[in-house]
Order: structure tokens, then sequence, then C-alpha cells
């Protein structure tokens, strides 16, 4: 997103020092012909601030992107990784389709010493290899089990607002450890959470191991393969040979079958398990690759329709015994014994895409790489902390360009949106004033200009001033015209109009259109909408909307109010 730097005047006004935290106001500034109070932080017991760091800048469709790894290793892996999108593209495109756009930081390290402090806060070595843990992010991290000590090379975290990933381009790719590798598993992971309804777990395992180990060049494209490593599943559930007694029998060793990772695991205990427990447990995580595997490449394909029946059926909650029946004809022991044995002795179809002579996937434009300034290092890597729970850190980050009297609007958003989560009145109030400043300045933060009204809203007494009324509407349309779609811009837009006498223009009422298909099981919302579409001449919409909202209410109460709102509508005109 494009950086709003704040005016000469008003930067000199972001005063302070090195510390934590006492507030006070400084002389009003005018912003946009609008007075508003800036706050200082001035010293009451001493912070550590981060040092000043050198990182560079980049944007590629859909990603802000951070790096000090060389810009050699960045540009490689930001080219890779746009092939990659387009590898998605041709193979599962659905994934990429998944959800509405959400914004997301690519933070890329080198694991050297202006990474440690990011990487590790005491920027230890883990074992003998120049490697950093995550541990500042999330230091139990269940992906240690998978990859081993020093394993995690990647890291993603996200909410309905932005997401954000970090990679340690510095790993030496040794062993499971692949950073590549372990970044497309994670990326993968983040777009299977953005469908409306939720995966199973385990499906979201078996998917994100295949593109996990996927290859590909500009010419051809390999999914499904295996035996690439030694960490897929076929290596991991062979059955050992069987132990022998002293004699040298076999016959006395007794089930269940027995792997490289010790007792085959349940199917019942996978196909139920949580994410959590999922991607904690090796041994379910290893055997949800092989079920996804089978079911989809596996035995002639003769278990693709069953399993597309089972998520149907079971449509991201576990399944029982009788759905599995019903879908694959077999119970849950009998499918068991087909993974296993399809464990021991895979036969499968891989898919190959190759290019028709001539064509080739498109060569990604080259990144246009420069100096990170100061504002955005400590935006991007402030909001992954605290987008990872680590509000500390994320704190800090956030406040030592603003000290530093180098911020953008960009940068108030995010320190303002972190000071109004304060339980303390006072920085409540130096998040308001910060606020205030980054919408008057053209934040791109949508959330900033959400918050700001929802404020204004609550200190509101008696009638609404058209003053006040015109400026909430203005930061309202401007939170639903960027990303990502917030409800609660769409909520507050149809209230502002519902509770009023005046007719919404049609500009407000396309916009609530808009919310409504990006949340359509949000019955309210439909349902005010469709009201102020009646009432504003859009009769062929409010048809439209009142039909949707009769056929996805579940409370007769709710069914009959959308149905009393359709029998009221003239006939529509032809919709435009």
């Amino acid at each position: 997103m494009k950086a709003h730097s704040v005016s000469r005047r008003a930067a000199s006004m972001l005063a302070g020092s090195v510390a934590a935290i006492a507030f006070a106001a400084e002389t009003p500034t005018p912003v946009d012909s609008t007075v508003y109070e800036l706050p200082k932080y001035t010293v009451t017991n001493p912070l550590e601030l981060p040092a000043p760091e050198s990182w560079r800048y980049a944007r590629i469709p859909g990603f802000e992107v951070l790096s000090n790894a060389s810009d050699r290793a960045t540009q490689r892996f930001l080219r890779d990784f746009q092939l990659m999108q387009q590898v998605i593209d041709i193979t599962w495109p659905v994934l990429r389709r998944a959800g509405p756009p959400l914004p997301t930081t690519l933070i890329l390290t080198s694991g050297g010493k202006a990474a440690r402090p990011f990487l590790r806060p005491a920027g230890k070595l883990v074992g003998d290899i120049d490697v950093f843990e995550f541990e500042e992010f999330d230091p139990d991290d269940p992906l240690r089990a998978k990859f081993g000590p020093g394993g995690v090379s990647s890291q993603l975290f996200a909410n309905e607002e932005q997401a954000c990933i970090v990679l340690n381009l510095g790993h030496d790719g040794r062993g499971q450890t692949d950073p590549y590798r372990q970044f497309y598993d994670r990326y993968v992971r983040y777009l299977m959470s953005r469908f409306d309804a939720p995966s199973p777990p385990w499906l979201v395992e078996g998917v994100a191991s295949l593109f996990a180990g996927i290859d590909y060049t500009d010419k051809w494209i390999e999914f499904g393969v295996l035996g690439r490593g030694d960490d897929d599943f076929s290596q991991r559930l062979t059955p050992k040979a069987p132990a022998m007694d002293s004699s040298g029998d076999t016959s006395m060793v007794p089930p269940p079958l027995i792997s490289r990772l010790g007792t085959f695991p349940s199917l019942a205990a996978m196909l139920t398990a949580s994410e959590g427990q999922l991607r904690s447990d090796l041994k379910l995580s290893t055997l949800a690759q092989a079920f996804v595997h089978m079911c989809l490449y596996g035995r002639g394909l003769k278990y693709q329709k069953p399993l597309f029946r089972y998520l149907d059926r079971v449509r991201g909650g576990p399944g029982t015994e009788e759905i599995v029946r019903e879908c694959f004809g077999m119970s849950i022991a009998k499918l068991q014994e087909e993974v296993q044995g399809y464990s021991a002795f895979t036969d499968y179809r891989s898919i190959q895409f190759r290019a028709q002579k001539g064509a080739r996937l498109a060569p990604p434009p080259e990144v246009a790489l420069r100096a990170a300034t100061p504002a955005e290092i400590g935006r991007i890597k402030g909001d992954g902390l605290l987008l990872a729970g680590n509000r500390n850190a994320a704190f800090l980050e956030l406040l030592a360009p603003y000290v530093r009297k180098q911020p953008d609007c960009d940068l108030l958003a995010s320190l303002g949106l972190f000071e109004l989560q304060s339980e303390s009145s006072a920085r409540a109030q130096r998040g308001r004033k910060l606020l205030e400043a980054a919408v008057s300045g053209g934040t791109t933060r949508a959330r900033a200009y959400l918050e700001l009204t929802r404020l204004s809203l609550s200190e509101q007494v008696g009638p609404m001033e058209e003053a006040r009324r015109a400026q909430i509407l203005a930061w309202l349309r401007k939170a639903v015209s960027m990303p990502p779609p917030l409800l609660g811009a769409y909520e507050l837009l149809a209230s502002l109009w519902w509770e009023t006498e005046m007719k919404p223009p049609a500009t407000d009422l396309v916009l609530l259109e808009q919310g409504v298909r990006r949340f359509p099981g949000q019955l309210a919302l439909v349902y005010r909408t469709a009201q102020l579409c009646a009432e504003g001449g859009r009769v062929a919409q409010a048809a439209a909307l009142a039909e949707w909202g009769e056929r996805a209410a579940r409370e007769p109460k709710d069914r009959q109010r959308f149905a009393e709102l359709r029998a009221k509508l003239p006939a529509a005109p032809n919709a435009k």
C-alpha cells in the first residue's frame, strides 16, 4: 500500500524520546484544514527501542514486501513466488479465488545480525547452525515437531483484516527444512483458511503437503509426485520389517502395523482431530497426507468421488462411521486398511502440466526494490508481531519511528489502533488523536476510518448535525472502498441511513448491496439494505435481497419478516 507522508508541519509535532510512556498534548496542528492535537511520548522509564535498521521494500500484486536479505535472494524468491501463484491458478484455481483480498505483508529475512532481534529476542543460535527460531513470534510452534529443532523457517499470521508471512531466506535448506517448501505449506494453509466454509483440518494438511512437494519450471508442472524426500508419507508410513523372536520366527509379531513413526495412527482419530491436534501430532498429520493423496490420485482415482461426497456431507465438521460407510462403501477400519496398503505400495497418477510448443508461464515482471523508510519498517514489523500476539515487541517497533520523527500516515494508523486497545483511558485518547491525524492525511488502513467512526458515534448526544453526519459518511465510504471488506463499516453505513428520515443516495445503496454480496449471511444487513433500496427506488434490487433473505433465514420469524417486505414491494422495473 502506498505510504502517505505526514506534512512537515505535522511531522515536526511528533516529538518524543526513547521512553515509556507518559501522555502530554502538543499545540494543535492543522492537517487538511482540521485542527488535531498529536500526542507526545515522554520519558518515565528507560525503554530500549529497536536500533535503526536497513531493510528493502517492494510491492507485488497483493503483497507488501520487507526484506533484509540480499537483493539477489529477494528477487529470486519473489520471482519464484509469483510463478507459484500462476501454478496454483493452473492446478487448483479455486484456492486463490477464495475470500476477498486481504492486505498481506511478506517479511523476508537473511538470518543475519539485523534479523536477530526480529527472529529471536536474544539472538541465540539454534544448535550449531546459523538458523534462528521464530520464538519472538511463536515459541510453541507445532511445526517444530514436524521439521525438527531449528527447522521452522516460515511463519504465517492472519486475522480478518490483514496477514503477515515471515520467511527466513538465510536458512540453509538442509534436510527437511527447505524454506521454500515450508513457505508453500504455510501459504496454501492461508489460502484455504479464507474459504467461506471451513475445510476439515485433515484436508488442509493433505492439500498443503501436496503443494509443499510441488515441482515446476516455466514450461512444466509436476504435482502430487512422491519420493522426492524422506519426509513424505510413503517414507514415514512404510511398514518396517517385522520383528523376530529369539528363534527367528516372525509369526508371533502381533498387530498393529509398525512404521517409521511407530504404531500406525488411527484414521478415526485423524478424521475428527482439530487443527491443533493434527499439527502437533506427526502421526496424524502424516496419515492425513496419505489419505488425501490416495483419495485424489491413488487406486485408479476410485476414491475421488467418495471423497467429494464425504466433504459435502461433513462440511468442515467431524465425520461419523455412518457417513464414511455411506460415502466410501466401507467401515473406517476397512478404509484404514486401504490407507495402510497404499502407504506401503503407492499406485497413483501424478498430475503433469506441460506447456504447448512455444508456450510457457508468463515471466513475472522485475520487482523494483528500494530502501524501506523507517515508518515502513516499524509498521510492517510491528503489525506482524501484533498478529503473532507479541504486543510488547510490536509496540516498540511501531513507536521507534514515531519518536524519531519519521512517521507516515499508515504508521500513525497502526500505532493509533494499537493504543486504542489499551485499558488506559489516557492511552486510548492518544490512540484517538493518532487516528485523527492518520485519517486526515489519507491513510490506506481501512480500520482506522471504521474505528474513528465508532468513536465519534459513541460520543454522539442528541440529534446529529449535518456536518458531523457528512464527515462520518465520508469516513465510512472511504473504509468500504479499501481492502479488506469490513463488516462493521457496512453495518454502520446501513445504520446511519436507517435512523434518519433522509433517503440515501444511490451510490450508498450500491455500496450496501456490495456489502451484502460480501457478507451474505448477515441477515440484519441484508434486511436493512433491502428496505433502504425499496425506499430509494431500487425495487428490483430490494426484491432480490428480500428473496435471498427469505431463503437464507433459519428462524421462522426472520423468514416472515423478509416475506412481508417482499409482499409490500411494488412491481419492479428492470434493474439497472
